[in-house]
């Protein structure tokens, strides 16, 4: 990630809601993090649990986890306190990254949990002005007093923006980078255990099946980013591939069919990996008719079965070929790709 910042200071990674982070911006941020976290004594091989949705908070929080030699496991935001600690204490978590909307559900287990910081952040924290005021008068997010565990997120990256010097641990592509959690067939979530060099391999398998764009190259593609990425599908389909493909992503933080179809017309969106379920909705709605959903070149569906009439129909609408996959969590992700 950092060569590729580098090398695409200025190309926009992700666009929320508006907001425009460049590959350069969020390669400060989650250097930043990373020192925030070695500061509160992060040592390599520590985990640290992310519960947020799709942001640009999730991906400033998950690439400094990383650079500090960390391990993250992302835990889904719609879950209960009890699975919520579940997870904390089956991975040996030890500290948190959540949404303020969260919190009391945090407090609830805070001291069977036992983390040795927490970090808070908020939608408007990610927003541009005046839409980080409005979501604020809108949504009354819960309030967050900070205490000795509890530090708003951004208050403390703000100490380390300014500090030129990167964080120096040496990772090895056999490190551990995630523990992505599973349900499986029996029993509880299992923590599938996944190597840098998992996610570096299969990131660049998916991006193979990629369409050349006119120029020969399988870069500078715009993703959508609809698939969350708590889940192993989105975080290394959409998020790492469209690193490793010099993507821009634009950041849906939850479903919302209306919102989806909008921007693909206004922001020309190609890529669209997602579940059966989205395309059902997309091809049985109304509302398809009423947006231009030709700049999608290519589509990938995944996690169950796809009707061969839905994979007919999309590709009617859109004229993207939707190809279906296969893989599993503890592949990291994809094992297979129809033809």
């Amino acid at each position: 990630f950092r060569r590729i910042a580098e090398e695409e200071r200025d190309r926009v990674f992700l666009i929320f809601f508006n907001r425009k982070y460049t590959y350069k911006e969020i390669d400060l941020l989650s250097e930043a993090f990373a020192k925030t976290l070695i500061r509160d004594g992060l040592s390599k091989g520590d985990v640290v649990a992310i519960m947020l949705p799709n942001t640009p908070q999730f991906v400033i929080a998950l690439l400094g986890v990383l650079k500090a030699g960390g391990v993250a496991t992302p835990i889904n935001p719609l879950y209960t306190s009890s699975e919520m600690l579940y997870q904390i204490k089956s991975s040996g978590a030890k500290y948190l990254v959540i949404l303020d909307l969260f919190i009391n559900k945090y407090r609830e287990i805070e001291r069977e949990a036992g983390l040795r910081k927490v970090y808070v952040t908020s939608i408007s924290d990610a927003l541009r002005f005046p839409l980080n005021i409005l979501y604020r008068l809108k949504e009354r997010p819960p309030s967050v007093e900070e205490t000795d565990v509890i530090r708003k997120m951004f208050s403390e990256i703000r100490r380390f923006i300014k500090d030129p010097r990167r964080v120096d641990v040496k990772i090895s592509p056999e490190d551990l980078a995630l523990l992505m959690y599973t349900g499986g067939t029996t029993g509880v979530p299992k923590g599938a255990m996944i190597l840098h060099r998992n996610v570096v391999a299969n990131m660049q398998q998916v991006a193979a099946w990629h369409p050349p764009k006119p120029d020969g190259s399988r870069k500078g593609y715009i993703y959508a980013g609809v698939l969350p990425w708590f889940h192993i599908y989105g975080l290394v389909a959409t998020l790492f591939t469209g690193v490793w493909t010099r993507s821009t992503i634009i950041v849906f933080p939850r479903w919302d069919l209306e919102q989806v179809l909008r921007e693909i017309e206004r922001k020309k969106i190609e890529l669209l990996h997602g579940v059966p379920t989205i395309y059902t909705y997309i091809v049985n709605s109304p509302l398809a008719k009423k947006y231009n959903l030709r700049s999608l070149t290519a589509a990938i569906s995944g996690a169950a079965p796809l009707p061969v009439e839905i994979l007919r129909r999309f590709e009617e609408l859109t004229g993207a070929n939707l190809r279906e996959g296969y893989g599993l969590t503890e592949t990291s992700v994809v094992t297979h790709v129809n033809p």
